[in-house]
């Protein structure tokens, strides 16, 4: 989960792609590879996936546990870690060159609108990213609880 949060701490924007095929969104993610530590397979994937590779602000694991990825097979479950990048709003670029399944790679506002659109386990990431964020003081308790309340 990829956050740029705004400097007064009342607007957040979410790094999402979109595929042609379904029009969700979703995202950026990649399996481990063998050998391969967490921070690694992060920096390739985002790289991968975006063209762009952060330089964080922190981390946190927002998520680990078992997800179903329907890319795999019908009935694929496959150990994950989700974690939390928060990048400066400054160092964050604007465009993107889209890879892996992604036909475009675009940040959009943490919103319920924006929430609602995902997928429910990954929009579930993003709610427990905003939790974290909420409880460290990086966003404003308003906006977070805007969001959570009214996102699936």
């Amino acid at each position: 989960v990829v956050l740029r949060v705004s400097d007064d701490h009342q607007h957040a924007d979410v790094l999402l792609g979109s595929r042609e095929q379904d029009g969700k969104l979703w995202l950026p993610k990649g399996f481990v590879r063998e050998n391969e530590d967490h921070s690694t397979a992060i920096d390739r994937i985002l790289q991968s996936e975006t063209g762009w590779c952060p330089r964080v602000r922190g981390d946190h694991v927002v998520h680990e546990g078992y997800f179903y990825d329907p890319r795999q097979t019908d009935h694929a479950w496959v150990e994950i870690r989700a974690a939390l990048a928060v990048v400066e709003f400054d160092d964050a670029p604007r465009d993107f060159v889209p890879g892996g399944d992604f036909e475009t790679v675009r940040w959009m506002p943490v919103d319920a609108d924006t929430v609602n659109r995902m997928p429910s386990a990954e929009a579930r990431f993003v709610q427990q990213a905003l939790r974290h964020l909420q409880q460290v003081g990086t966003i404003g308790d308003a906006m977070a609880q805007q969001v959570l309340s009214r996102s699936g």
